[in-house]
């Protein structure tokens, strides 16, 4: 008979019913049931035993890696899946996770996980690195936003495994808007610890600048100027020299007053290392659109749309699930007004009404230019020309 094959990982503090909910998603599949308790809670421990969990305490330190890597030290899969108490694992039919497990060219797989942000909007998928082989030594790094990037990649050079995408799905259902705060508050504290012990570290220079800004604190600006010229340091190589350099163009775009050439610089920065960035592309298009540079503006938006329609779009950090909504392709319509091609903006915006049908812009607009295209008259501007475009922070 094989020995078992996958370990399931939970780090919990106190979160007892989000840690049954887990557990339970993940008994289905698992061989063995690993939770790290960080708060010594009688409680997370009665959950664990009632999971036939292995129960490993762990005192808390500031530190999400050490508890993590501790309870990797016992697990005796040859894979192992990490699974967050605010998450849940769908359903996996036990003989395509079987030939996932039986895989001998893989070193890791991805994960996509579903963020839903509200009722009324769109979930976001990101693609997170949760299942790995578990005999190679892979441990966390870092006491705040835990992470392996480096060693997977020295890994995978090493050992020619590779990094692939699984049929796996999460459900994330952790954003608690009134806990945003002391959580900003939290990671600052541990960021601040981290660089001192590690100093240079060019993500977490980002991360604290940016989580600083989010607090109002006026040294997250300097902090990100630096980064940035660490960054610019970088903008030859064909990749990023930092998974989050992203947001930080992100936030450079949508937040500082730059001159039109570094405006430029930091945008042909953008298109080179995440062509399928949607945050990027929507201030990028934003900007041609308020500009009047209509084709331009269409082309990128039309991009967005296209990446959205399949689930193409880099989902390596979160966004507003607004961008997968209306206003790209309502933006797109506009521009096509906007430059007469009436057969282009109609099959847009009946596109748009197909979706949305009650959509009010959509169905003014496309009035209007049906009446245009009757009267055989130049096109006036379209009612949405003064349309906020979605995905831009209020």
């Amino acid at each position: 008979m094989p020995g078992p094959t996958l370990s399931v990982l939970c780090m919990a503090f106190d979160e007892v019913e989000g840690l049954r909910a887990a557990l339970a998603s993940a008994r289905p599949i698992a061989d063995e049931l690993l939770v790290v308790s960080t708060g010594g809670s009688d409680v997370v421990a009665r959950v664990a035993t009632e999971f036939d969990a292995n129960l490993i305490d762990h005192a808390w330190d500031d530190d999400f890696s050490a508890p993590l890597n501790a309870g990797l030290d016992r697990a005796s899969c040859r894979w192992v899946l990490r699974l967050d108490t605010d998450e849940t694992l769908l359903p996996l039919p036990g003989q395509e996770l079987h030939g996932l497990l039986q895989r001998e060219d893989v070193l890791l797989y991805s994960v996509r996980r579903e963020e839903f942000h509200g009722q009324d909007l769109p979930p976001v998928e990101m693609l997170v690195h949760r299942m790995w082989r578990a005999d190679l030594g892979i441990r966390y790094r870092g006491r705040y936003h835990e992470h392996f990037h480096e060693q997977i990649a020295h890994l995978s050079d090493e050992t020619g495994l590779r990094v692939a995408d699984s049929p796996m799905r999460l459900v994330h259902r952790g954003h608690d808007r009134g806990r945003r705060e002391s959580k900003l508050q939290r990671g600052t504290r541990i960021m601040e610890l981290e660089l001192r012990e590690r100093p240079g570290q060019l993500y977490y220079e980002i991360e604290l600048g940016r989580t600083w800004t989010a607090l109002g604190d006026p040294r997250g600006r300097s902090l990100l100027e630096q980064a940035l010229t660490r960054t610019l340091q970088a903008e030859h190589s064909p990749i990023p020299p930092t998974v989050v350099a992203g947001p930080l163009l992100e936030h450079c775009l949508r937040s500082w007053d730059l001159s039109g050439e570094e405006r430029e610089r930091l945008e042909r920065l953008a298109h080179r290392w995440f062509p399928k960035s949607l945050p990027l592309l929507d201030l990028i298009a934003t900007r041609a659109f308020t500009g009047e540079e209509w084709e331009r503006a269409a082309a990128l938006f039309e991009r967005m749309v296209r990446l959205a329609e399949v689930r193409e779009y880099d989902a390596s950090t979160p966004f507003s699930p607004r961008l997968l909504g209306d206003g790209p392709l309502l933006h797109v319509a506009v521009c096509h007004h906007r430059l007469a091609n009436w057969t282009s903006a109609e099959r847009c915006y009946r596109k748009l009404l197909d979706l949305y049908p009650d959509h009010p812009s959509g169905v003014a607009n496309l009035k209007v230019l049906l009446e245009q295209k009757t009267a055989t008259v130049q096109p006036a501007p379209p009612r949405s020309a003064k349309h906020r475009p979605h995905g831009r922070r209020r």
